[in-house]
């Protein structure tokens, strides 16, 4: 029992005396039924919280995985993105330069050197600004 020592010594002195029905003289009314039932459902009800706590949990690790895949894929995305854009500059600068090499080498003008590399009429303002 957690009691402080007089009080130990005193319930130890009334069982010494056989006193018995004064230890539990001033004990309040227990129904220890109900308290069993009471812990059963606490109990019940801390099992049920853990649960839901643990579903909660779980939901959460998932949706961060997800969020971790997406975030995987977008640098993905934005990584081919950027490699595609290096490309297509890397192809505008090699025409540029044929069509350079053309104008000199050959003595051709910008419009007959695109038209010999096959540029489309749409891009032929584009490699005009930049020559």
């Amino acid at each position: 029992m957690n009691v402080p020592v007089e009080e130990a010594e005193d319930l130890v002195g009334k069982v010494k005396e056989k006193k018995m029905a004064e230890l539990f003289a001033n004990m309040e009314h227990m129904d220890i039924q109900a308290e069993r039932r009471n812990t059963a459902e606490q109990r019940q009800r801390a099992e049920r919280a853990e649960e839901r706590a643990k579903r909660e949990k779980e939901r959460a690790e998932q949706e961060k995985e997800r969020a971790e895949q997406e975030r995987e894929r977008a640098e993905q995305e934005k990584k081919r993105a950027e490699q595609e854009k290096e490309r297509a500059e890397q192809a505008e600068r090699m025409a540029l330069q044929c069509i350079q090499n053309l104008m000199k080498n050959m003595s051709y003008t910008a419009e007959t050197a695109m038209d010999m590399l096959g540029i489309p009429m749409e891009e032929r303002e584009g490699y005009l600004a930049k020559l």
